[in-house]
């Protein structure tokens, strides 16, 4: 029996999925690509209005990071490539509470997988640990 009302439920699949990553990454992307011009059309500095245009992305990286199984130190990789990590946290956003890449060493305890046959490979993250592995 599940621990979770969650496990009952159905994962997004498809068209559903991608329509919902593409308006998360447009609600991140979209101001700052804006930011990025601005700056750059009124410095001229290229670099100066990309790291300007980054403020957005690196500033909700530390809250969204640990719902996809990314630590809040990966905020240093925003940083430099938010265009990419937007991307990648916006898919993972799309299926939540669902996941279907591979648990962080701390989430495996908390992990559980969706029982319905259907959907094998989704997994989802409890409440409540596991008493399996025991602790070291």
């Amino acid at each position: 029996m599940p621990d979770d009302p969650l496990d009952s439920g159905r994962p997004r699949e498809g068209l559903a999925r991608g329509l919902r990553a593409v308006l998360i990454w447009t609600l991140i992307g979209l101001p700052a690509i804006g930011v990025h011009y601005l700056v750059w059309d009124a410095t001229g500095g290229y670099w100066l209005g990309y790291l300007a245009g980054s403020v957005l992305p690196v500033a909700v990286t530390p809250w969204l990071a640990p719902r996809v199984s990314y630590r809040r130190r990966d905020v240093l990789i925003t940083a430099i490539a938010w265009p990419y990590m937007a991307g990648v946290i916006a898919s993972r956003m799309a299926l939540l509470p669902y996941r279907d890449w591979a648990p962080r060493t701390d989430e495996v305890r908390r992990s559980r997988w969706h029982y319905n046959p259907r959907y094998a490979g989704y997994w989802w993250i409890s409440q409540n640990p596991s008493p399996w592995p025991p602790k070291k």
